[in-house]
């Protein structure tokens, strides 16, 4: 793959993994393979976008990927902002280590009341685990 020079990318959106704690109906990778992204792909990718400024982790939860805190520290290393895109339930599995190198953080609500966004999610509860996950931030 060859990149334009003339027009640099300065930020990008990755899935590291498919993998997810639901599986909520409207889901496009719900059918998907369970496959992840590895560091060694990390750095190729990388290497495709040396202006890269920005990096936004989703698609998944991140945190499935085994090697997720290698490759926030390869980005960290390389004064990448790194963001999440998160359901938010997953987040009290992170250290508040990792959780500080994060710019920003975004936990998906789909509806501002539980019973709705519960609904859309398919399993009840989901959206207090959310909050949970926002107040932790």
């Amino acid at each position: 793959m060859e990149i334009n020079p003339n027009k640099a990318v300065y930020s990008l959106g990755i899935g590291l993994t498919n993998k997810c704690n639901l599986n909520c109906p409207h889901c496009y990778s719900r059918p998907m393979q369970q496959s992840d992204l590895g560091l060694a792909d990390i750095k190729r990718i990388l290497k495709l976008f040396p202006n890269l400024k920005k990096i936004n982790f989703g698609t998944g939860e991140s945190i499935f990927n085994k090697d997720f805190r290698e490759i926030m520290d390869f980005f960290r290393k390389n004064n990448i902002q790194m963001a999440l895109t998160t359901n938010g339930l997953t987040i009290e599995q992170l250290e508040d280590k990792y959780l500080s190198w994060f710019k920003d953080i975004d936990i998906s609500i789909d509806f501002p009341n539980a019973k709705l966004h519960d609904k859309w999610r398919g399993q009840s509860g989901l959206f207090n685990l959310a909050i949970r996950g926002i107040e932790k931030v």
